[in-house]
């Protein structure tokens, strides 16, 4: 068996000692580690292996994989869009408590939300949604006895 220290020069992204075991533990089926993976992916611009890990990940039912599946199929950002795709694993999200696939859902079916995926704008709604996104956190971080 290879270890990662003999590998490491292979990565496709910068990988610290810190990561290893992220790494070991997306190889072996974790869906939040592989959740991670793909996002540590998807910021370096490695967009294909990062929705392939992203997927193993949403298909475990893992909440803010499938919350950022869905959003990436509703914008075609990182996806092929998919529209009914993405409200599926918004939905599912959202059903698994994940407060921030239920803003996102929440403003998808709003007459402002169905304006923006009407006007088949990708930029127009992912910047959109990244407002709600902020705000669904930035409430969630202010509300009281959140950081206690």
């Amino acid at each position: 068996m290879l270890s990662l220290m003999e590998i490491q020069p292979h990565f496709v992204v910068n990988v610290t000692p810190e990561d290893y075991e992220m790494l070991a533990n997306a190889d072996a089926g974790d869906p939040k580690a592989q959740c991670d993976l793909a996002l540590l992916l998807f910021s370096e611009g490695h967009l294909e292996p990062a929705y392939s890990w992203l997927t193993l990940s949403a298909n475990q039912f893992y909440p803010d994989a499938m919350c950022y599946l869905g959003r990436k199929h509703i914008s075609g950002n990182g996806a092929s869009r998919d529209e009914d795709a993405g409200l599926t694993m918004l939905s599912h999200a959202s059903a698994k408590g994940h407060f921030v696939a239920e803003r996102l859902l929440w403003f998808l079916q709003s007459p402002k939300g169905k304006e923006l995926r009407a006007m088949q704008d990708a930029k127009a709604l992912d910047d959109a949604l990244d407002i709600v996104e902020r705000k669904a956190i930035v409430g969630v971080l202010n509300a009281p006895g959140s950081l206690d």
